[in-house]
């Protein structure tokens, strides 16, 4: 699973693997080309190992993937309402059965999640909003906040765990860290709303493990909905490396099937996602491409709100000026090798 997004004041990461695996990996690696530098004989092979050692550099820079956050923020809107987004980002998230196409390639599920919060953010401007995700663990992405545009970037940003980390899901992963983010808001704000959005495909994976009971955090909400995603034939899903985004639509693999060899099927179950929505005491909206959300967000006061508009961000990645810098000295290495 990748590691969760780091901040600074001036630098954000979003590891594409665990920070300790990449220490254990890259650590002994540079720690090598520098003794090899120290102990070169020449001038030409300690510089050769001296770009060696910058190499190792830029396959980690590019792997922590950098990123500048917005050096303006966005609109703020103060109301009387929190909107906690909870969302499954398991690798049958992954899977292509919402409709629709993103970007050249048939849409996800991830997909549809992703336009529904920036729907609901839309339609509850004013309120404050929190992300969290979960898939063999529970982490927030974006703790409470009134900056939309936080959210939204956040949002887009989310990918499903990396395929070959998947150990099975649990559709009750988030729970524990809901529950104390939310008691913890009760304490802290009593007199706010606090509404919660589940979203995810009930797919419950863990073997041996019964889904724990969402009915405590009920009493700390005012309302919210479950949001369901996939069809009953379900559909294949696409493997996620950490660098998707790269990916040629035209070329992707699938996740196989073990048993045959062919394209594994997630297919979404409703049964499980209903139980949680009754849990909650919320509505269950199986969700599709092009979908308004209006059934979403019926019944929920945002309260009296004040806006101030923000300038527009310029937050943007970092990580392909490392990989320009790797990819030279790769064709340096290469040239060296050939001439000798």
């Amino acid at each position: 699973m990748a590691g969760a997004p780091v901040n600074s004041s001036v630098l954000t990461i979003d590891p594409t693997l665990p920070i300790g695996l990449v220490s254990v990996i890259a650590l002994p690696m540079l720690a090598f080309t520098v003794w090899r530098m120290f102990a070169a004989r020449g001038t030409a092979s300690r510089v050769f190992w001296v770009l060696r050692a910058i190499m190792v550099v830029l396959a980690v820079i590019i792997v922590l993937r950098p990123i500048v956050p917005a050096d303006a923020p966005g609109p703020v809107a103060t109301g009387g309402t929190e909107v906690y987004f909870v969302v499954d980002t398991t690798t049958s998230m992954a899977a292509e059965d919402v409709g629709g196409e993103v970007e050249g390639r048939p849409g996800t599920r991830l997909d549809g999640v992703k336009s529904d919060i920036e729907q609901i953010a839309t339609a509850l401007i004013g309120a404050q909003f929190s992300l969290t995700t979960f898939d063999s663990v529970a982490q927030q992405r974006v703790p409470l906040t009134s900056d939309q545009t936080a959210l939204v970037s956040a949002s887009r940003a989310m990918g499903p765990e990396i395929s070959g980390y998947s150990r099975g899901s649990s559709i009750d992963e988030a729970l524990p860290l809901m529950t104390e983010i939310l008691e913890r808001a009760e304490v802290e704000h009593p007199d706010a709303r606090r509404v919660l959005f589940y979203f995810g495909d009930g797919e419950q994976t863990r073997t041996g493990q019964v889904p724990a009971d969402f009915s405590v955090l009920a009493p700390l909400l005012s309302g919210g909905a479950v949001l369901g995603y996939g069809t009953s034939e379900g559909g294949p899903m696409r493997v996620f490396d950490g660098f998707a985004d790269d990916d040629d639509p035209n070329d992707v693999a699938y996740v196989g099937d073990p048993a045959t060899g062919a394209r594994a099927l997630s297919v979404p179950d409703e049964t499980n996602l209903r139980v949680i929505a009754n849990q909650l005491r919320t509505a269950y909206l199986q969700r599709a491409a092009g979908e308004p959300i209006a059934r979403a967000v019926e019944g929920i006061d945002v309260g009296e709100v004040s806006v101030t508009p923000g300038a527009p961000p310029t937050a943007g990645e970092l990580y392909w000026i490392a990989a320009l810098g790797l990819a030279a000295l790769v064709l340096a290495e290469l040239v060296q090798t050939v001439m000798v």
